[in-house]
Order: structure tokens, then sequence, then C-alpha cells
């Protein structure tokens, strides 16, 4: 696996192992970066729309935008969990990776007056984790926006 990546992009063997342990430490390093870039990008989203309804509808649309730049192959994270199993590192890395998103849906629900913003939280994961899972199947597009409308209608924010 090494050497398909070192053909690909032109690394050396030397500078490879210079910034990675290995495949594992490679692997890592994509989903904490993949992590990071994520929620700073939802969070911007959020801080910038107007209310619960603008919100919610932000979050689907950032999710159709993301898999239109990264493409519809479902969540890195879950996907890294099955593959690799028994790999306690990796495994910490991506329930961290969830708790945190939780975490920012929980925030703004908080900030936009939720009665019971960790159980919104909880059902905007579902929604969310279904809506990606869901994209590969289909059209993205559509799956987001449908799931945005379920979601208003879940948060009772429709117009």
């Amino acid at each position: 696996m090494v050497d398909q990546i070192l053909a690909k992009s032109g690394v050396s063997r030397g500078t490879f192992y210079r910034y990675f342990d290995g495949r594992d430490g490679l692997a890592i390093e994509v989903l904490e970066e993949r992590a990071e870039r994520f929620e700073r990008c939802l969070e911007e989203r959020l801080e910038v729309s107007g209310g619960l309804r603008d919100g919610i509808v932000a979050v689907f649309e950032f999710l159709e935008n993301w898999a239109d730049e990264h493409g519809a192959r479902g969540c890195l994270f879950q996907t890294s969990m099955v593959e690799f199993a028994g790999w306690e590192e990796l495994h910490t890395v991506s329930r961290q990776h969830k708790t945190r998103v939780s975490a920012v849906f929980a925030d703004f629900l908080k900030r936009h007056g939720h009665p019971d913003p960790v159980f919104g939280a909880f059902s905007m994961m579902l929604l969310v984790e279904g809506a990606v899972a869901l994209a590969t199947y289909g059209s993205a597009r559509e799956v987001f926006r449908h799931s945005a409308r379920s979601a208003l209608v879940s948060f009772r924010a429709s117009a």
C-alpha cells in the first residue's frame, strides 16, 4: 500500500517516512485532518445562519456541498471503523470526531433555545449520518434536501 501511495504522490520513500511512521500514521493523519476541516466548515456554516430553521437547512446544504467536493461515498469515519475493526487508535479518532460534531449541534441548538439540546443533537446526528449513508445510493442532492425537510419537521422549525 505504501508503494502505491508513493507512486501516485511522487513522494520519495524517505520523505514519506520523515512525516509518517507508515500507512497507519498516514491513515490517522488523514482522519484527523478531515475531522478538523469538516468540523471547522460545519461550525462556520452554523455561525452565519440566521436562526434555528436557517441553521438546520445550512447543515444539509453544507453536506450537499461537501459531497459535491469530496464525492458521496459515505462517511470516511464510519467506513474506517468497519474496515479496521481492531484498530483502537483509529476508532478513538473517529469517536472523538463524532462526539465533537454532536457537540457542535448541541451548542447550536442551545443558542437557539431548543428545550433539550443534547437530545436534539442526537436527532441531528441520526439524520446527518443517515443522509450521508443514503447519498451513496442515489442523488445526493435529493437525499440532503429531503433530510433537511425531515429535520425541519422533527424540530418544528419549518415555516
